[in-house]
């Protein structure tokens, strides 16, 4: 999915930690999200999710861009204390959705963002998490949360599941 974006960078200094600098760095971020765009309509073709969920600045960073290209509601799972009532905004009546991070260090991150929106999704029945897309890393193939496995959804799993074209 190629993107026509016009940046006109100065000579401006960059200071960023390495894992965000994906997201800070104009240029990357945008290689970023048009791989994250490849990888997740590839994977919508055969797995449908109706949502994008993520937690922090660094899921942020590439979340909003990626909803509006891939035209997805958003789910915030906020952290600690904010200005907002809400611990989780967004498309809570979504049936699917893959979750956007930059990596998994001890998975505590996906734990709650799958524990808060379980938690608050509507009433009946419960937003389910489909995939896992990490952008800063290929990470391990699967993380488990209680006894679901949720996929890392990357390149290799896309080939190792016959779901590129």
């Amino acid at each position: 999915m190629k993107l026509r974006w016009s940046l006109k960078s100065g000579k401006s200094r960059q200071i960023t930690s390495d894992y965000l600098s994906r997201i800070l760095n104009p240029v990357r971020l945008r290689s970023t999200i048009e791989e994250a765009a490849d990888i997740l309509s590839a994977l919508r073709r055969h797995i449908p999710f109706d949502a994008l969920a993520f937690r922090g600045n660094s899921g942020a960073g590439i979340a909003f861009p990626l909803s509006a290209i891939m035209c997805l509601p958003l789910i915030m799972v906020r952290k600690g204390n904010s200005h907002s009532r809400y611990k989780v905004e967004g498309a809570l009546n979504a049936a699917s959705y893959i979750i956007v991070d930059d990596l998994i260090h001890s998975g505590n991150t996906i734990d709650v963002i799958v524990r808060e929106i379980r938690r608050h999704s509507h009433s009946h029945f419960h937003s389910v998490p489909v995939g896992i897309y990490l952008y800063n890393q290929s990470g391990p193939r699967f993380h488990h949360v209680g006894s679901k496995k949720i996929p890392v959804i990357n390149r290799r799993y896309l080939r190792e599941n016959k779901l590129l074209r």
